[in-house]
């Protein structure tokens, strides 16, 4: 077998690898992590500053995201097992915009808490697909 033939052979490969399923999923796992990483830290200051809860509050509130994520990382499983992957996938990333868009409005420790539940059970779901 020559360079030219092995060359010709890694690129079908890597063809086969890059379907429009398999792109979206590498693009929605880069994208969903950056935009955790950036916002988490910010509720933090947005519970305590703009909402004016204590940092006890602020902290068992996002407790709840984690907390519900480690919990509850087998419906992740269960929905990818039972739809298929792409579509739990894609299901899961808008229910976490959903959420996420949904806590710039409400006010209270109660509805924020569930929310943070629904996002953490849902980052469980992305994290069962991958």
């Amino acid at each position: 077998m020559n360079s030219s033939s092995i060359k010709v052979s890694y690129l079908k490969e890597i063809r086969e690898l890059l379907n429009p399923q398999t792109a979206t999923l590498f693009t929605a796992s880069l994208i969903t992590p950056a935009a955790a990483f950036m916002l988490y830290p910010f509720l933090t200051i947005y519970f305590t500053h703009t909402l004016g809860f204590s940092a006890a509050t602020a902290g068992i509130l996002l407790s709840t995201r984690f907390l519900s994520s480690a919990l509850l990382g087998f419906i992740g499983g269960w929905a990818t097992e039972r739809f298929g992957l792409l579509r739990t996938y894609v299901l899961s990333g808008v229910i976490t915009a959903v959420a996420i868009f949904t806590m710039g409005f409400e006010r209270g420790a109660g509805p924020l808490g569930g929310l943070l539940v629904i996002t953490g059970v849902s980052a469980s779901t992305v994290n069962a697909c991958v």
